[in-house]
């Protein structure tokens, strides 16, 4: 059964959207779930909106506030924490989760100078009432010009996921919110960089790729970016495999893997070129083009270890098929042996039974001689 996982994100697509547009995002009540959120009076911002989108001073401390509402019969409990945004495997901004681990060129995580107060983590909220859930925001004092970026995430405790079964999909839905929160200190980056740090060879989801290992160390946050880029043999110009992907973004200080995908085709080793350009049309600057090729090398033994872990590799599918060709030839074996050996045994039984009539045919004869 194709199952769905559909997470309802209230807070979501229109409010992330505000860094790339201006459209302003409205908090909905979630009936069947029966909270919702909404942000309160949070101080001097960029622009009047429905997320959190702060202007502040280096050294400044603020206090932002939400409401959780209850709408349904019963109390509930609502989980909440601020969360450092980075850039997803999808060449997207992550809200709604932490990162293992962030890039080096990260100076300040939102996490760590934005808290929810203890007391409001875990919030309790009656039946058909409301709370008011605070965070405490303190910029240190050597913090540099740019961008912030991170959400302020909400969990009702214990939801049961409904589950909708129509033509073999189930779909899953569990309420959840993500308040987008940014905070610009003094101003924008004058300019966007963007490196690309090195390319190697690894899975995506199972699936074998070359990647170009991009990063973006500066605080600000980078829109509408759209990249293409090719594998070459080391000094050709012959284009292996290529791949485009457009409006994509990337989170402040972050790093990103742009894939190229190989399909059904095996990693082979040898002396590689990535070439990559990537364009951002963000409107905060003008348009910015960068391009680079950097060269690369597969070892034998990594192309192979890949190639074996890919769900995509044409070798393991002939593997399977061989060694199904050789099952199948055993158990064929087997049974003209299992025949063989039958159809002798009969024909051994056959020689028996036809010695002894001939014996009592004999016996019979001699014993009329004899009368």
């Amino acid at each position: 059964m194709l199952k769905k996982n559909i997470k309802v994100m209230m807070m979501g697509a229109l409010v992330f959207a505000l860094f790339v547009s201006n459209g302003d995002a409205k908090a909905e009540t979630a009936a069947s779930q029966g909270y919702s959120i909404a942000k309160l009076e949070a101080g001097k911002e960029v622009e009047d909106s429905s997320i959190f989108n702060l202007l502040m001073t280096p050294g400044e401390k603020r206090t932002i506030k939400v409401t959780v509402r209850n709408d349904s019969n019963q109390p509930i409990t609502v989980s909440d924490d601020i969360f450092t945004t980075y850039t997803n495997a999808n060449g997207e901004i992550e809200y709604t989760s932490q990162a293992d681990h962030y890039d080096e060129s990260m100076q300040v995580k939102l996490s760590d100078i934005a808290k929810v107060r203890a007391s409001d983590l875990k919030v309790e909220v009656p039946a058909k009432s409301q709370k008011v859930v605070l965070a405490d925001i303190a910029l240190p004092d050597d913090i540099s010009d740019g961008a912030l970026l991170g959400s302020w995430y909400f969990d009702k405790d214990g939801q049961i996921d409904e589950n909708e079964t129509n033509k073999g999909t189930s779909i899953k839905n569990k309420i959840n919110y993500a308040i987008a929160l940014k905070i610009t200190v003094n101003q924008e980056v004058a300019k966007p960089e963007l490196t690309l740090t090195s390319a190697s060879i690894g899975l995506s989801n199972y699936r074998k790729a070359f990647f170009a290992h991009l990063q973006n160390p500066l605080p600000a946050l980078m829109t509408n970016l759209d990249y293409e880029g090719y594998v070459t043999k080391q000094g050709e110009t012959k284009a292996l495999y290529q791949n485009e992907l457009q409006k994509r973004k990337m989170a402040p200080q972050s790093s990103y893997q742009f894939p190229i995908f190989l399909k059904d085709d095996e990693f082979k080793a040898g002396n590689y070129t990535y070439h990559l350009k990537a364009t951002t049309t963000d409107p905060k600057w003008e348009k910015k083009t960068w391009e680079w090729t950097k060269n690369f090398s597969i070892k034998a033994d990594e192309a192979k270890k890949f190639n074996q872990q890919a769900i995509n590799d044409v070798t393991a599918k002939t593997n399977w098929i061989l060694w199904l060709i050789l099952a199948g030839s055993v158990i064929v074996l087997f049974i003209i042996c299992f025949i063989f050996l039958l159809m002798k045994r009969k024909k051994r039984q056959q020689e028996a039974a036809e010695l002894l009539a001939q014996k009592k045919l004999l016996e019979h004869l001699l014993a009329m001689k004899d009368e």
